[in-house]
């Protein structure tokens, strides 16, 4: 299996901003004051959050999404999308954040997060097999995940630019439970509508079998986008001014 995600914006450490004034700072692994700022982000970033180095985020605007799953596994595809969007981050409400203390350079952290639901919308191309059905497609896809219980583990480290310190995610793994997974195709088989109506409901009927051969490298590519959001905030200031001093 191959995946392979391309944000439209690439991470960069650029020239340090200066703490919003207006958002709440907190202790160094203060886990309750954590969630709180990091739930107060997110309701102020969906429109973008400049300050904090975020971009619009809901809808986030994606270059591509390639997926190959191949092999002896009953789900053979290769789907790509490009120029989609992945809608529904700014529901993220995090439950629980460990870690953020002082020593963040090859620290552990972890992030639990729920989204009510996301959705990946936008042009694709598809072509294999699913189970014995034979599938060949491109239009708009949709593929919308409910209920969604996440899981992030961080290793983070310690990066020196211009004489300050940032820190940034060396490398990420996520745990992903969710409820439905729910897909919609147009245009499969060059528009044949019986043909895509039949598709489109087998894929439904078989989310579970679907969805557990795609999921791992999917939530890959759902990990770098998160990861990616979390490199741009800690890119924009550095570690120490983000904190209360203790």
């Amino acid at each position: 299996m191959r995946v392979v995600v391309i944000l439209i914006s690439i991470c960069k450490i650029a020239h340090a901003s200066i703490f919003p004034a207006d958002q709440e700072k907190c202790h160094y692994g203060d886990s309750k004051c954590l969630i709180r700022v990091a739930n107060s982000v997110v309701s102020r970033a969906s429109q973008g959050f400049p300050e904090l180095g975020l971009p619009v985020f809901d809808p986030l605007k994606l270059r591509a999404l390639d997926i190959e799953q191949g092999g002896n596994s009953p789900v053979n595809l290769k789907i790509h999308l490009r120029n989609f969007e992945l809608i529904g981050l700014s529901r993220t409400k995090f439950v629980s954040i460990q870690g953020f203390t002082k020593d963040y350079d090859n620290a552990r952290m972890e992030l639990k997060f729920n989204i009510p639901s996301w959705q990946i919308l936008g042009p694709y191309k598809i072509d294999g097999r699913v189970l014995i059905l034979p599938v060949a497609g491109n239009g708009v896809g949709n593929l919308t995940s409910y209920n969604n219980e996440i899981t992030m583990k961080l290793l983070t480290k310690k990066v020196i630019k211009q004489g300050k310190e940032y820190m940034q995610i060396e490398k990420s793994r996520l745990v992903y439970v969710t409820d439905r997974v729910a897909f919609d195709f147009t245009n499969l088989f060059n528009g044949n509508k019986l043909l895509s109506d039949t598709t489109n409901r087998f894929f439904n009927e078989n989310w579970k079998q679907i969805h557990e051969e795609i999921k791992p490298k999917l939530y890959e590519a759902i990990a770098s986008i998160y990861e990616s959001l979390i490199n741009k905030v800690f890119a924009a200031i550095p570690y120490d001014e983000m904190f209360l001093s203790d």
